[in-house]
């Protein structure tokens, strides 16, 4: 680490600092394992596209207007299940995805 050190800038030295606080670390990894896993980031990805393509054409068609939050509520729905997703694959082969 230090010689990683020796070779950043002032201001690099100090965000590394900031990233390696142990608090900023614990924080980011319980996020990461819980909020932004990869199944429920990519799901809901994928439903709030679908979702707004069709509800854009169908707002569209019938001549309503679409609020904004629909994206939103597309990509929560998605993500919660790529979450299910996760979970049911873990009680069924009963570990997680994780390379060892």
């Amino acid at each position: 680490m230090k010689f990683a050190d020796a070779e950043m800038k002032p201001s690099e030295r100090v965000f590394s600092k900031f990233l390696h606080n142990k608090t900023v670390e614990k924080t980011s990894d319980v996020i990461g394992s819980t909020v932004a896993r990869p199944n429920a980031m990519l799901s809901g990805s994928i439903a709030a596209f679908l979702g707004i393509t069709i509800l854009y054409f169908v707002s569209k068609y019938y001549g309503f207007q679409l609020s904004g939050f629909e994206t939103i509520a597309t990509f929560i729905m998605g993500w919660v299940v790529g979450v299910l997703y996760d979970y049911f694959s873990v009680m069924i082969r009963g570990h997680s995805n994780k390379q060892r």
